[in-house]
């Protein structure tokens, strides 16, 4: 029986070097069952790009959160400027919706870009959307049910050599339905710090001060973390406080109408580019 136990060692030392060695693969499986499945992943309408090699007229977005953060803002932006969309290992011109979001409405990155390149016409504008509604800070952690999106884009956008140059955080919202504390969203957000510095990304990564939606109204709690963060951590800055768009600019209670997309896109550019 002793040829039984070595071999059952031996295939088990051979799986588990399997697993260490083919982690991409793995990844990517996960990837595919799950956040895949949950974003606008329809590339067959889109027209492949390609950048400019100057990556000193290079502005990339990762662009991260919920559905406010994704396509799920009022109507369908067309802009008279030309954008970029990063998704899955691609690069296409950018519309709405964007590529690598959930939703099918509009967003407001789209926006943002136009305004960038509206002012520096030699500006070329990359967006990486990585949101999906409904999510959970916790959901982008490392064995949470959305990392191997995460894992995934950033791990091609180092293969393809293209570098985040911001990181816009613009979440709250279900943390503040699941009353998810001060504390934890603290420690969780240091955690997600860590992860994405881990693929090669300095960029500065702005967080909004985000928690209204519907009848959950803005969240002392989970803003107070939102607003203490970019205090206690290298390379976080403040961003936008969006819950100061209160529900005149929200056409369903919680997401951005058209209106309320504009004001964002312009406010988010002051903050960061002005």
């Amino acid at each position: 029986m002793r040829w039984v136990f070595y071999s059952a060692v031996s295939f088990l030392l051979f799986f588990s070097g399997v697993i260490a060695h083919q982690q991409n693969v793995v990844t990517d499986f996960l990837y595919l069952i799950g956040a895949k499945s949950y974003v606008y992943n329809h590339a067959e309408d889109r027209e492949v790009a390609e950048l400019e090699d100057d990556v000193r007229n290079r502005v990339v977005l990762l662009t991260m959160g919920q559905s406010n953060a994704a396509n799920h803002g009022e109507g369908l932006f067309v802009s008279d400027r030309p954008a970029y969309n990063y998704f899955d290992g691609v690069i296409y011109k950018a519309k709405d919706p964007l590529l690598g979001g959930s939703g099918v409405g509009g967003s407001i990155w789209l926006r943002l870009a136009g305004k960038i390149t509206s002012i520096d016409h030699d500006q070329q504008v990359l967006i990486v959307p990585v949101a999906i509604g409904g999510t959970m800070l916790a959901d982008w952690l490392p064995n949470g049910k959305h990392h191997p999106y995460l894992s995934k884009t950033l791990s091609q956008l180092k293969k393809d050599d293209i570098k985040v140059t911001y990181v816009i955080w613009q979440q709250g919202e279900s943390d503040n339905s699941a009353k998810t504390s001060s504390l934890l969203y603290k420690k969780q957000f240091s955690t997600l710090v860590e992860s994405i510095r881990r693929y090669g990304v300095d960029a500065p990564i702005y967080i909004s001060q985000t928690s209204l939606c519907g009848r959950d109204a803005a969240n002392d709690e989970i803003r107070s973390a939102q607003i203490q963060i970019p205090q206690m951590t290298k390379g976080v800055e403040a961003g936008l406080d969006t819950d100061l768009l209160g529900y005149q600019y929200r056409y369903d209670g919680c997401h951005f109408s058209t209106e309320g997309l504009e004001l964002l896109a312009e406010r988010w550019y002051e903050l960061i580019f002005n």
